[in-house]
């Protein structure tokens, strides 16, 4: 059951709450130990301007996006051998 509606829940909301923190280097994780080289890497504006980038589109696609995106005619050639289990 959801506690929200499908379009106040989006697919980074998802990813957190299952614990699968999208994150693209050890750096950009926003985990309490970060790498020790973040003022020494000159990749690191890079890797974090990246990592916004990919959480501010993960927001921005909701569950209601997805169901509306996936039509009853594609849901209706599922069968239960078809796994989507996160």
């Amino acid at each position: 059951m959801l506690n929200k509606k499908p379009a106040e829940i989006s697919v980074l909301d998802i990813l957190n709450s299952v614990g699968e923190i999208p994150g693209l280097t050890p750096c950009t994780l926003r985990r309490k130990a970060q790498c020790e080289r973040t003022d020494l890497c000159v990749a690191h504006g890079i890797w974090d301007g990246l990592q916004k980038t990919m959480e501010d589109y993960l927001s921005g696609v909701t569950l209601k996006d997805i169901l509306e995106k996936n039509s009853k005619e594609r849901l209706a050639g599922l069968t239960p051998e078809h796994d989507f289990s996160i």
